[in-house]
């Protein structure tokens, strides 16, 4: 998914290098658990904690 996601279930690391040709940096692993743990965790707190302080803001 654009350079930001790699699906490789061999490399049991996290993050892991960027493929050739696809910019510099790293890029988390969504091949092995944790990795996957770690973008539903993210995307989680994006998604939840902007509507959850709204909520709040509201009371």
């Amino acid at each position: 998914m654009a350079g930001i996601l790699r699906n490789d279930p061999d490399e049991p690391h996290v993050l892991v290098p960027k493929r050739k040709g696809t910019g510099t940096g790293m890029t988390i692993n969504v091949g092995n658990t944790r990795g996957r743990a770690t973008v539903i965790i993210f995307a989680a707190l994006v998604l939840v904690l902007p509507v959850g302080l709204g909520i709040l803001a509201g009371l």
